[in-house]
């Protein structure tokens, strides 16, 4: 199906099996000169081409609507889960602490939507969860920094504060870049 598609001007079309083995769901990216309808039957047509029983069952499009709505709700969830993260770590550890927590899980994001804006990469659904993927491993990372900068408190070893966290997070450096 993939081979077909290609030769016929679909290089970036997406086959995959769906349901029973032959069935196939084919998902292309959104081309301004044409309409959906035309496109799903220029597809059709390129199929049957090669003499096969096709049947197409179903068509769906997904407009630039819904692509402002997913952006838009994306941001929301990473505001607010940035926002239950800052209100966590407030009670868990100290307002100091979600602070800089919330700061670094920010820096995070926008470093990664940064990459992903200078390759020129769609924001879907698997990107926001890219993202959300990346604020739980930095939240994780985070938590344990901070519960080892606790213990170095309490047992204040010598130093400053500087110090107490420097040792932390020296203490914990092996762990971060294995996570």
């Amino acid at each position: 199906v993939r081979e077909i598609l290609a030769a016929n001007g679909f290089d970036d079309a997406m086959a995959q099996h769906f349901g029973a083995a032959d069935d196939v769901l084919i998902r292309l990216p959104p081309r301004e000169s044409e309409k959906a309808s035309e496109l799903s039957e220029q597809v059709y047509e390129a199929l049957r081409s090669d003499g096969a029983q096709v049947d197409l069952r179903r068509v769906e499009f997904v407009g630039p609507q819904v692509g402002e709505e997913l952006t838009v709700d994306g941001g929301l969830a990473l505001i607010w889960a940035l926002a239950c993260i800052f209100l966590y770590v407030v009670f868990r550890f100290h307002w100091k602490f979600s602070a800089g927590a919330v700061a670094a899980l920010g820096h995070d994001v926008i470093l990664v939507l940064g990459v992903f804006s200078l390759l020129k990469i769609d924001f879907d659904l698997s990107v926001l969860a890219a993202l959300l993927a990346v604020i739980g491993y930095s939240l994780n990372d985070t938590i344990v920094v901070f519960d080892r900068c606790r213990e170095n408190y309490r047992r204040k070893s010598g130093g400053d504060e500087v110090e107490v966290m420097n040792r932390s997070i020296n203490e914990m450096l092996s762990r971060t870049l294995m996570t």
